[in-house]
């Protein structure tokens, strides 16, 4: 019994390496289109998103790299690269391209992009806070990861139909 018991431990020890693995390669994936802000300071990559923990969406993530300080990396959350559109941009406050801004000052990121919806892959790729536009999203990140996984199982148990929280469902419907 003993046995079956560290078998199903090295397994789940196993299965999370390979998760880890996994994220840690989408992480490190170089961008495939890259543009340089207006400045010269900001190097604006997108970087595809595909493998094993994605394999049928068409998902990719922007890498904001500061060129005056290197290690200063903002990654924006998932997104789909169907209304993808890299023509930069760059004011005093913000730098992005059409859809996507990242605001200088704090470094969080605003999400403007039609019909855009949260991932699990969020919490482990994108290292910077963000919003999203109200006139563009159903839904956006919520307040943990714990309330999302229960969210997400609610709405595929056929508990729910609609994945986000309540509380942000009104948010995003405009009511009190």
């Amino acid at each position: 019994m003993k046995r079956r018991h560290y078998f199903a431990l090295a397994m789940l020890g196993a299965l999370i390496l390979w998760v880890g693995h996994n994220i840690r390669v989408l992480i490190d994936r170089p961008g495939e289109v890259r543009v340089v802000s207006e400045s010269g300071r900001y190097l604006m990559e997108n970087v595809p998103v595909g493998g094993w923990l994605v394999p049928f969406d068409d998902l990719a993530y922007l890498r904001f790299i500061d060129r005056s300080n290197q290690k200063q990396v903002y990654r924006t959350p998932l997104f789909s690269q169907t209304p993808l559109d890299m023509r930069d941009y760059e004011d005093d406050g913000t730098v992005g391209i059409v859809w996507i801004s990242l605001f200088k000052a704090d470094g969080h990121i605003e999400i403007a992009m039609p019909n855009w919806e949260p991932h699990w892959l969020n919490y482990f790729i994108s290292n910077t806070p963000y919003e999203v536009a109200d006139e563009q999203a159903d839904c956006r990140k919520p307040e943990n990861a714990w309330r999302y996984i229960w969210d997400v199982l609610s709405y595929w148990l056929g508990l729910s139909d609609y994945w986000c929280t309540p509380t942000q469902q009104l948010i995003d419907r405009g009511k009190p």
